[in-house]
């Protein structure tokens, strides 16, 4: 199983990394199985904290250090 993760969204790959992190603590997989599942968890993992991070910096970038809602500049948000 190979995780394409361009059209997932936060959610359903977060779903996924819960589905297989209960399919590994169950322990009823092969080893193949299992080295298989960690390496979609780890895939999944690293996009779910990208997606996280990348939402981060666009609330920074949304609020000044008052806390007040500042415009977006699509030309920064490449930053």
């Amino acid at each position: 199983m190979s995780i394409n993760t361009e059209d997932l969204t936060f959610e359903d790959a977060m779903n996924q990394l819960e589905m297989i992190v209960e399919k590994l603590q169950n322990g009823n997989i092969s080893l193949a199985e299992s080295m298989a599942a960690f390496q979609d968890g780890m895939t999944l993992s690293q996009y779910c904290a990208n997606e996280l991070e990348s939402a981060e910096k666009t609330m920074t970038k949304l609020m000044d250090d008052a806390g007040k809602l500042q415009p977006l500049d699509d030309k920064q948000e490449e930053n």
